[in-house]
């Protein structure tokens, strides 16, 4: 990434726009012919605990299908097949795939759904803006590791000079401590 980062503003992209333009996938439907419009916002429990711990963790926060979707159309992109990659400290390497492009597609369609953005905007009490989104790609008993590190770190270095922003993970496999899931720590 470039030292200077273009922040874009949110914005929702709807599965009817993705079928329209003839896209292969189209984002599991409810009577709205949209993606799930189930209302999301975070209990004043979860905001606590964000307020205490710098985290909260939101279990089904999509559904089995959508998560299934994204994990189809991830394996069928060939722009991820141009992944670039980071190594770590043992001399191993992680493949990742950013890009700050918004657009109509699944992988946005996640990324600007409001349940992602609506606790965003009760964390911050503000409109949030879009920076980036990626896709971590670890190979099954190979490649590298994501080792331990503060989001910040990346964002001040890209220009961002006050933490007033938030990372958001949806595992689309399984996840668990035997294959390497998520580990944060509370502060």
């Amino acid at each position: 990434l470039a030292k200077a980062s273009i922040q874009f503003p949110m914005r929702m992209i709807c599965a009817g726009a993705l079928r329209r333009r003839g896209a292969q996938y189209s984002m599991p439907e409810d009577r709205h012919g949209g993606m799930l419009v189930t209302p999301y916002s975070l209990t004043a429990d979860q905001l606590a605990q964000y307020q205490s711990q710098g985290f909260v963790i939101v279990p089904g926060l999509f559904t089995p299908a959508e998560v299934t979707l994204l994990h189809q159309v991830a394996r069928a992109d060939r722009a991820l097949a141009k992944a670039g990659s980071m190594a770590d400290s043992k001399g191993g390497a992680s493949k990742i795939w950013i890009t700050t492009d918004l657009k109509e597609d699944v992988y946005s369609a996640f990324t600007h759904n409001h349940r992602v953005v609506n606790p965003v905007r009760q964390i911050f009490t503000d409109e949030p803006l879009f920076y980036h989104h990626k896709m971590m790609l670890k190979e099954p008993r190979t490649g590298g590791a994501w080792e331990w590190h503060q989001d910040y770190g990346y964002w001040y270095n890209d220009g961002f000079i006050f933490p007033n922003m938030a990372s958001c993970m949806i595992a689309v496999d399984g996840a668990d401590r035997e294959n390497g899931c998520l580990q944060v720590l509370a502060g």
